[in-house]
């Protein structure tokens, strides 16, 4: 998974990339990695620590520090007649489902522009610090057993 926050907003950031995840609870876990790796991460341009600071793991004090809000989208389907894909409806659930913040849908949309027989929705996540740090011990307790 990738955190995109390069969208000109210090509030808003994207996720990209959930759909090449087994399950909605890996693409999580990876999403919290995301966030401990950029506390100290740089490219070379210095982009990265600019727009991922806010996104990051305090190591010192133990606490997430996620941007204020995250986009992802899903294609639904690509105009080919394959199934439908549910990776981001299965991702939005799965933070509702582990209290990990409120998802606003959007409606179902066509992709006009680049694919236009592509149909895709958008998720906007608002993470709640406290949800993603108390589900983040249980991960961890999971792991600790096996």
């Amino acid at each position: 998974m990738e955190i995109n926050g390069g969208l000109n907003c210090c509030g808003l950031n994207e996720l990209h990339g959930i759909d090449e995840y087994s399950s909605p609870k890996h693409a999580m876990v990876d999403f919290i990695c995301e966030l401990q790796e950029n506390t100290d991460q740089d490219d070379d341009y210095g982009y990265y620590s600019f727009y991922n600071r806010r996104s990051s793991f305090d190591e010192t004090k133990r606490k997430f520090k996620p941007a204020a809000f995250y986009v992802f989208t899903s294609l639904l389907r690509d105009g080919k007649n394959r199934p439908k894909r549910n990776y981001g409806e299965n991702f939005a659930t799965y933070i509702v489902e582990h209290k990990l913040g409120n998802v606003l849908e959007a409606p179902a949309r066509y992709n006009r522009v680049n694919e236009p027989t592509h149909l895709l929705k958008a998720w906007l996540w608002t993470p709640s610090v406290k949800g993603l740090q108390t589900w983040w011990k249980e991960i961890n307790k999971e792991e600790d057993k096996s």
